[in-house]
């Protein structure tokens, strides 16, 4: 059976390479006739915004996607979000190559497939670059110009490529940080820094970390939908999932993506510990977590809807935050911190800077993986409740509106002066 699904794969792979290279051939000198003809506009619409993004639509509900659904509200939205071919076999079995949502002036979601191997191959991600520029091109042959807000370090080959009228850039990870980052990240990200009129980012880390570069850089951090996770901890009627239903309690719990930035010895070291607990991990589980951890009592559940979330969160004694503690774990502030806070859950971290720095009175934060073990263990014997509502309290007030007002205010500041200067 094993090598059947074996085969059944390698068959899809070459057969989705085959298709994206026909596209590639007939489409790329295509696309750029009609793009350099197609400049009539849409008239009397909304100005398109183009979200080109690190994070797939269909992966781990995070900021890119809630920046296209607040955004929405006063832009067309076109998220763009590549994915390898691999990618939807493995890890993403909602994926859809295009998605039309009817919220606020339109959200269109695009998840084009590319070749495998970008990260790995200079050639690759050359043939891949000609691949996501034609498709561009011809989507947006219809466009005299488009705002352009991208988190990937690595998207600074679309600048030259495309008529963009105003570039942002939202620095949501360091990406150029993690091992599977192509050599020239650094490079990439430096010319990104230097074309964009706009500079976001999701942590004050980040911000220490760029401003070097781009002192005018704002800060502006994540948010929660507070009513969505809220429900775990009030009297919300949410049915218990099946996949945890009668796993032996108390739950240690984590949900988000499961790659290198996670501390795999912690998540040992808790399964070795509490024997009769259950470790719940919940989310794609990445490549580069080359060796996930297993015992009985460790349960990967996979990518779950992210409404749907609240009803696992409702059973997590104790929420998890263990990530290794390397250049690009240490610039995160994990969108998940609100998300469990809101719950009304317990939550222990290591020490990652941002969640020190805006969360230590409300998470318990261990400074080595002895003391992450040991703080959950003080925790599962003690009573929560003051901290659990003060971590409640602390995520009410955070939004992802305040986030999408942020940006809409400086967006719309900059597109005056520029305006005026013209003018």
């Amino acid at each position: 059976m094993r090598k059947q699904v074996n085969i059944q794969f390698i068959f899809a792979l070459l057969f989705s390479s085959v298709r994206i290279f026909v596209r590639l051939i007939f489409l790329y000198p295509l696309s750029w006739f009609l793009y350099q003809r197609g400049r009539s506009g849409e008239q009397g619409k909304p100005q398109l915004l183009v979200l080109f993004s690190q994070v797939p639509w269909c992966g781990v509900w995070q900021r890119p996607q809630e920046q296209a659904m607040g955004l929405a509200e006063y832009y067309r939205i076109c998220y763009v979000s590549p994915l390898q071919i691999h990618e939807p076999m493995v890890r993403y079995n909602d994926w859809k190559a295009c998605i039309t949502m009817e919220k606020g002036q339109g959200i269109t979601i695009l998840s084009p497939l590319i070749f495998s191997g970008h990260y790995r191959s200079g050639l690759v991600r050359w043939l891949n670059q000609l691949v996501v520029v034609a498709y561009l091109r011809w989507v947006l042959r219809h466009e005299k110009s488009f705002i352009l807000l991208t988190n990937s370090p690595f998207s600074d080959y679309l600048l030259s490529s495309l008529r963009i009228s105003t570039m942002i850039y939202d620095i949501i990870d360091d990406f150029i940080a993690f091992e599977w980052a192509p050599g020239q990240g650094s490079q990439m990200e430096k010319r990104i820094l230097k074309r964009a009129d706009i500079v976001f980012t999701g942590t004050l880390t980040l911000y220490e970390r760029k401003k070097g570069l781009r002192p005018d850089a704002t800060f502006i951090p994540c948010g929660v939908r507070f009513d969505l996770f809220y429900q775990a901890y009030g009297t919300a009627p949410l049915a218990e999932p099946e996949d945890i239903r009668g796993l032996p309690r108390p739950i240690l719990g984590y949900m988000g993506t499961l790659s290198d930035r996670i501390d795999d010895s912690i998540i040992r070291a808790l399964a070795e510990r509490f024997r009769d607990a259950s470790l719940v991990l919940i989310g794609p589980v990445h490549q580069s977590l080359a060796d996930p951890p297993q015992a009985p009592n460790i349960h990967y559940l996979g990518l779950k809807k992210h409404e749907d979330l609240p009803a696992y969160l409702r059973h997590f004694t104790i929420a998890l935050l263990p990530f290794r503690l390397t250049e690009a774990a240490l610039a995160v502030n994990p969108v998940k911190t609100l998300e469990y806070l809101a719950a009304g859950c317990v939550v222990v971290s290591t020490t990652i800077p941002d969640v020190v720095r805006f969360y230590s009175d409300v998470v318990v934060v261990a400074s080595s993986r002895e003391d992450f073990i040991e703080k959950t263990a003080l925790l599962l014997k003690t009573d929560n409740a003051e901290r659990i509502r003060k971590g409640i309290e602390r995520a009410r007030s955070e939004s992802w509106k305040d986030m999408i007002e942020k940006m809409r205010t400086i967006i719309s500041t900059h597109q005056s002066q520029s305006a005026g200067r013209v003018a």
